[in-house]
């Protein structure tokens, strides 16, 4: 969930400006407080790191000291990647992806990064609560309180930090997480990359076949990250496997029964590697304890 490098546009909104400490691209723009409040609006696509209106959840912030902040945000009732669980359920990884986008909103619009840093996540904990996260007649409205600790700086500079949140639908808790990550500047990010990877005409290898989509919780093999392993493998390399569990950093969650047919998990790169899995354990009340890794 590392952030990518991405390209920002001139806003089509020209009211309330929000300053990125100076930041060498446009600046972001909001309406003004007056229609704000009688509005529901997404906060600006570049300042949580995504290409499309479509995919941004957050849809307001507020400041309430030096490090804790609330945020509202929208879950819709379909979507094309976080597609629902047997068509009655939020996708949990909808939930993961609400978090990280409030760490980089904060980061750009209340600790002054600037836009091209790069965001590298250390570490990730997510719990979520399905009896919450049940579809209903409208988009899900959530509030998210969000207190950030281990702030790091290198003078007025961000470069790292971890936050803890708190999600809630209705006043129900439906999800909570952890999150730290570091920041690099464009300079650093050119020297840890490979440099044909910025160059403008960089091909990368093309991808190997996916795995069937139904077997990976996915509609579409577009959306399909992993591949079979190949035939010939050798001893001591990695396959995928759909329910061997791993461990490193766990998330869980303790809720009623899960679907057995859609586990969460994290998705990774494509490849014939799985370090990301997951883990059902059932008790005598019926109640259900999900667990499941994914290694920053």
């Amino acid at each position: 969930m590392t952030a990518s490098t991405f390209q920002v546009e001139d806003p089509s909104i020209a009211e309330t400006t929000v300053q990125a400490a100076q930041s060498p691209f446009p600046a972001i723009t909001l309406l003004p407080s007056h229609l704000t409040s009688h509005l529901t609006m997404t906060v600006p696509r570049e300042l949580v790191h995504r290409a499309a209106v479509a995919e941004v959840m957050l849809t307001g912030w507020q400041r309430l000291d030096d490090t804790r902040f609330t945020l509202s945000a929208q879950w819709p009732r379909g979507h094309s990647f976080f597609t629902p669980v047997n068509g009655t359920h939020h996708d949990p990884l909808i939930a993961a992806e609400t978090i990280r986008q409030a760490g980089s909103l904060l980061s750009h619009a209340e600790f002054g990064v600037p836009f091209g840093h790069q965001f590298l996540m250390e570490k990730l904990a997510l719990t979520v609560h399905p009896d919450a996260l049940r579809i209903g007649h409208a988009p899900a409205a959530l509030d998210i309180d969000v207190v950030c600790t281990e702030v790091k700086r290198r003078g007025h500079r961000l470069t790292g930090m971890c936050y803890e949140t708190t999600v809630r639908r209705e006043g129900r808790l439906t999800a909570s997480g952890r999150i730290s990550f570091t920041v690099i500047t464009p300079a650093v990010y050119r020297r840890l990359r490979p440099p044909r990877v910025l160059e403008a005409d960089f091909r990368p290898l093309p991808l190997t076949a996916p795995v069937a989509p139904e077997t990976v919780g996915r509609f579409s093999p577009t959306d399909v990250v992993l591949s079979p392993p190949p035939a010939n493998r050798t001893a001591g390399s990695c396959a995928w496997t759909p329910a061997t569990p791993s461990s490193s950093t766990t998330r869980s969650t303790t809720s009623p029964a899960w679907p057995s047919s859609r586990p969460p998990g994290k998705r990774r790169p494509r490849s014939s590697a799985g370090p990301c899995s997951s883990r059902r354990s059932s008790t005598a009340s019926s109640r259900s304890t999900w667990s499941w890794t994914c290694p920053a």
